[in-house]
């Protein structure tokens, strides 16, 4: 039997109990404060800690969660099979991917004012594909260009992916980082998909999505829902407790776009009827300019968070100002976050850029000067 998403929930919630009676135990006194930190999968266990325990934790860190579950994992599927066709032939090779996402870095890194292979803000950034396509008699073996077919695929990537009657269902991808873009396109249909298809919504070891997948099929895994692993819930629970909850989304991931993040938090706003400035006592986002999915990038990424010790000189970094210290501060001394500090990396890992992220809604600004010291960087 595979292990479900709702199950690792269910286990996240097994464990941390298991673990708080073990530390007030092996220490012989109630521990005081506890603390969740996690991305991806674990950034959505964390989201739905928010939603639906939020008393387990005092504060909980949630980065590039993936909710809103079914319709991501849908997205796959309908990349892959209607925008690439099914990738087989691949739609491009991987010296193409990379040449692509270099034009698109090229396209978008001034728009704030500084080239430094930083698209600061993806929102602002309308790619234009055709700009490589071969002229009659171009190639891509002398010329570097893109077949009219592959500019196509390369501005439907970044579209949204929209149901019957035209439902918005999930955002496109952000530009910034399309060699992770490129691992949702092998030959093959992403597995992820396959298997939650498979064997968390249908109970059918035959389903592909070659075969199978199409828009009704989104409707039925959205109608079931189990458990409600989409985690797109509100979170009167995590107000009601008077714990915390601090998310964060690189604004260069490739594999899940940040406007998930986005607008995961413009839904909290609406359906909780409180502008930013309420729900700031006990919810707050931060995205990161120049990360990708939740490790590496090509900016001041490092910001202390989960996935990211393996990533760079860890031990030797000052956590102050990143996303678990600010979290503790929060929680124990009352000083909420306004800014997460970021820290990028050249490849010896030698520390090149220090930057201090914005709190959503506001963002990173140019103020002038050397853009890799921190005080040349504003909020508006």
């Amino acid at each position: 039997m595979k292990l479900t998403k709702q199950m690792r929930v269910h286990n996240l919630l097994t464990a941390t109990k298991a673990g708080k009676k073990a530390v007030n135990h092996l220490y012989s006194q109630n521990l005081k404060k506890s603390y969740y930190l996690g991305c991806s999968s674990g950034g959505r266990q964390g989201l739905k800690a928010a939603q639906d325990f939020p008393e387990e934790y005092d504060g909980i860190i949630a980065g590039a969660a993936g909710n809103d579950w079914n319709n991501l994992m849908s997205s796959f599927s309908y990349y892959w099979k209607f925008v690439a066709n099914g990738n087989n032939p691949p739609i491009l090779t991987a010296e193409q991917w990379v040449e692509w996402r270099d034009e698109a870095i090229k396209q978008c890194d001034k728009i704030d004012g500084v080239q430094d292979l930083v698209i600061e803000d993806p929102r602002k950034c309308k790619l234009r594909p055709e700009a490589r396509l071969c002229a009659p008699g171009e190639n891509w073996s002398s010329d570097k260009c893109f077949t009219s077919a592959q500019v196509t695929f390369l501005r439907k990537l970044y579209e949204p992916f929209y149901g019957n009657n035209g439902t918005f269902l999930f955002p496109g991808f952000g530009p910034g980082d399309e060699t992770i873009t490129s691992l949702w396109f092998a030959t093959f249909a992403p597995q992820y998909t396959v298997d939650w298809y498979r064997y968390a919504l249908l109970n059918d070891d035959s389903w592909t999505v070659e075969a199978d997948f199409n828009l009704d099929a989104v409707d039925t895994a959205n109608s079931i829902d189990p458990y409600n692993i989409s985690t797109y819930k509100d979170l009167s629970k995590l107000k009601a407790s008077g714990h915390k909850l601090l998310t964060y989304h690189g604004l260069a991931d490739g594999l899940l776009s940040h406007e998930n993040s986005d607008r995961y938090y413009e839904s909290v706003v609406r359906r909780m009827g409180l502008p930013s400035a309420q729900l700031d006592s006990f919810y707050r986002y931060f995205p990161i300019s120049g990360l990708g999915h939740c490790t590496t990038g090509n900016g001041a990424w490092y910001i202390g968070a989960a996935n990211q010790y393996t990533g760079a000189p860890a031990t030797t970094i000052d956590p102050e100002g990143g996303v678990l210290m600010s979290m503790v501060k929060w929680v124990e001394q009352g000083i909420p976050p306004k800014r997460i500090t970021g820290r990028g990396f050249d490849a010896n890992g030698q520390l090149t850029s220090t930057k201090d992220h914005c709190k959503w809604p506001l963002k990173n600004t140019y103020l002038g000067g050397n853009p890799t010291k921190k005080n040349s960087w504003g909020c508006s």
